[in-house]
């Protein structure tokens, strides 16, 4: 892993960032991630790791992995975050993971965090892109998990999960394994034991990835195309809102323009982005579309 250390560093000096924010769950590509994070930090001496944890009080290891998070930030001082929660509502996997970006977010806000890092691996990466193929996603979501998204990073996303256990064991590392990572009826962990059953072709996975560059590089195009075109459609801009000019509908569809708005949103306030519903934002298109003219509607 000494190239990804290098890289890691190399990411931080170039974009000039010195505080980060580790979100770290007491598993093992988490506690990967901070091993590697603490050997830059001895060929970067600027580099400061502050981690957050959420207890979702969810399975009968939640107190022990939260303990080892205590005893980590403690051996190496660093500052800790702690967010203990019990999430209502069927989509356990939907609202922890929206759970634990709000508050990274505040978190980046609040402490003026440069960045935040989470341990996404190129496993979790493939799982997510055949769950999107399963629900028949539109293209935007075959980009699947990004390696960098808004503030957060993601430096594991191109190494696997055989080569995580293999640094933990080498290095001697200790994790918490969560068990309820073998319920089968969570949707992730029903397509992690089918690929792990080898249910699915080499095939279906080179499609998978084909679909992925196709809509990587539909994405970079439409970016390239916002920027060229907000200048015609931002009108006006402050700290609390933006005003629009309406036009931009006659050239882009729905989805494109929940895009070009998040891309707008994104780049004049910076640390937000819209995470806006589907049934929300077709709410708000339909507004958008038929309203009146100074219509103000609040994202």
């Amino acid at each position: 892993m000494k190239s990804k250390i290098n890289e890691i560093n190399k990411y931080f000096l170039d974009n000039k960032i010195n505080n980060v924010l580790l979100s770290i769950s007491g598993g093992v590509d988490s506690i990967v991630l901070l091993d590697i994070l603490l050997k830059v930090t001895k060929i970067n001496k600027r580099l400061n790791i502050s981690l957050f944890h959420t207890n979702y009080n969810f399975h009968n290891k939640s107190n022990h992995a939260e303990l080892l998070c205590k005893q980590l930030s403690s051996k190496y001082n660093l500052k800790i975050h702690l967010l203990s929660t019990k999430l209502k509502g069927n989509n356990f996997e939907h609202n922890a993971r929206i759970t634990r970006y709000n508050e990274l977010i505040k978190l980046i806000n609040n402490y003026k965090y440069s960045i935040s890092l989470t341990a996404h691996t190129s496993d979790d990466q493939i799982e997510t892109l055949l769950m999107k193929d399963i629900e028949h996603a539109n293209w935007i979501s075959r980009i699947g998990i990004r390696g960098l998204n808004d503030s957060v990073y993601r430096p594991l996303l191109n190494i696997n999960k055989n080569k995580i256990y293999n640094y933990a064991k080498l290095n001697k590392l200790e994790w918490i394994e969560d068990d309820t990572n073998n319920d089968l009826s969570f949707k992730r962990n029903k397509v992690r034991y089918l690929i792990n059953e080898n249910r699915y072709t080499t095939s279906y996975f080179n499609y998978l990835k084909e679909l992925k560059k196709n809509s990587d590089k539909k994405y970079l195009e439409y970016l390239t195309k916002f920027e060229i075109s907000k200048d015609n459609y931002l009108l006006r801009k402050s700290k609390y809102f933006l005003e629009l000019d309406i036009k931009f509908l006659k050239f882009f569809s729905s989805l494109e323009s929940k895009l070009f708005i998040n891309y707008i949103v994104l780049n004049s306030f910076k640390e937000d982005s819209l995470k806006i519903s589907k049934f929300h934002w077709s709410n708000i298109d339909t507004i958008i579309r038929y309203g009146r003219n100074g219509l103000s509607i609040n994202l």
